[in-house]
């Protein structure tokens, strides 16, 4: 084995180790604050996948984490809010509605907040000045334009998850999350990329 491949090797386990150690303090994060913190949570991860994934930074997990958890809290926290309401409203109509057309009216809702979702987290980072309400309409039209890429996040995020429930379900607790984190991380990746071909440096 050439140094080249266990340098490959060595950088691949690292980032394994990266995953489960986001995905251990997402748990412990939205776990102390009974639910309400999946926001902040959210938002550190994903402020920390930007750094690594895309502006190819070598950080510290925890103190990273930690203080991109403090960095845009208050927002994040109502962001979050928002949308565990709304995915809460929108999942129990489907279950309870026998309406087929208000059925298809929540299908419709709820495909388009995931995509409003997809972005909205790694987003913040870089829509500092931004208040709430300007934030969900950016995520959404960027979701929308660029849709190529938001589906391909929930395709790997899908996949992923089927393929780790059939042969290692342990691995869901130890990565689902951050799995998660890391796709969307990557979509909105590829999309600031696009962005900063126009736009310049982001």
């Amino acid at each position: 084995m050439t140094l080249e491949k266990i340098n490959r090797l060595n950088e691949l386990l690292i980032g394994v180790l990266k995953l489960a150690y986001l995905n251990l303090l997402w748990l412990v994060t939205v776990v102390c604050g009974l639910g309400l913190t999946f926001g902040p949570a959210c938002a550190a991860m994903l402020h920390y996948y930007d750094r690594w994934l895309r502006k190819k930074e070598e950080l510290p997990v925890f103190r990273s984490y930690w203080r991109f958890l403090k960095r845009d809290f208050k927002r994040s926290l109502i962001i979050g809010l928002i949308y565990e309401l709304m995915f809460a409203v929108i999942l129990g109509n489907l279950f309870l509605l026998k309406n087929w057309y208000l059925l298809a009216g929540n299908v419709l809702i709820l495909v388009i907040l995931l995509i409003s979702f997809t972005h909205v987290f790694s987003l913040l980072g870089v829509l500092p000045a931004e208040r709430v309400l300007s934030v969900f309409k950016v995520t959404t039209v960027l979701g929308f334009g660029y849709l190529h890429y938001t589906i391909l996040a929930w395709t790997g995020i899908i996949g992923s998850y089927l393929l780790l429930a059939k042969f290692a379900p342990a691995a869901l607790f130890l990565f689902g999350i951050a799995l998660t984190g890391f796709f969307l991380g990557t979509a909105s990746k590829l999309v600031l990329g696009e962005l900063e071909k126009v736009n310049g440096t982001i």
